[in-house]
């Protein structure tokens, strides 16, 4: 099965909101979010690179932080611009240079996004030349670590059997005709046969674009790299690690 970030993105855009109210690991965001917020000043100017819809940009922007969000897709960003307000604004992206000044961020937060991206390295020299000396960025990424990514990389495999390939290729049929008349799939996840054949599905859609799928130490390496430095990488503790950067570029 091929699919684009785009295409999952686009399929995911009709419902990804309500999963703020409905999905554990969405609500955590928020969390994470406000641990970051407390690191800064009122006032502060912050970067959600891959906002999404905007939730958490407007979530922080109601915490007298100055946000700007960024997203490469446009379904997305359209959402996230119903959202905007006098601390929240949003521009369309896909590649750096991105359309802002040297060191204009306090900082920067990225959650879930960095594992999607084809050269991660283009994006941390673009942060460090937008963030202030000793500037903050923090992202989250899958950690490998964990025993829930242990499975998923074993499902990864099962994707390459035939018959399940014939799965995955019905159900991206069905899921793109769905979506031309603006329904998604996730309508019927609660009806019994059809809803965990479509949570299986999603897992392996999920599973082909997750790419970057790298241990800690590879992540500090790249961020060290590109001209940071890394706070200290935190013990394995579920399926996401939370990584903070600190730009040290002219200070």
């Amino acid at each position: 099965m091929k699919i684009s970030v785009e295409d999952f993105f686009n399929s995911q855009s009709v419902t990804w909101g309500d999963q703020y109210q409905s999905q554990k690991a969405f609500k955590s965001r928020k969390t994470i979010a406000l641990h970051f917020a407390s690191r800064f000043q009122d006032g502060s100017k912050i970067l959600d690179f891959g906002c999404g819809s905007g939730e958490i940009a407007e979530f922080l922007s109601h915490k007298n932080l100055q946000v700007t969000g960024c997203d490469a897709n446009q379904k997305m960003l359209d959402l996230a611009k119903k959202r905007e307000n006098q601390n929240f604004t949003c521009f369309q992206s896909s590649l750096p240079p991105f359309p802002l000044e040297p060191r204009q961020f306090d900082g920067i937060y990225s959650l879930s996004v960095f594992e999607y991206l084809d050269d991660p390295n283009i994006f941390f020299r673009e942060f460090s030349r937008i963030l202030k000396p000793g500037g903050t960025f923090l992202f989250t990424v899958p950690d490998m670590r964990d025993e829930f990514r242990i499975r998923e990389t074993k499902q990864a495999k099962l994707a390459r059997n035939p018959v399940v390939r014939v799965f995955l290729k019905f159900f991206q049929f069905l899921e793109k005709y769905l979506f031309t008349f603006g329904i998604s799939l996730s309508k019927f996840r609660e009806f019994p046969l059809i809803g965990r054949a479509f949570v299986q599905y999603e897992v392996f859609k999920f599973l082909n674009i997750s790419k970057n799928r790298f241990s800690p130490s590879k992540w500090k390496q790249l961020g060290e790299d590109c001209g940071f430095d890394v706070e200290s990488i935190p013990n394995s503790n579920g399926p996401l690690l939370t990584l903070v950067f600190i730009n040290k570029v002219g200070s």
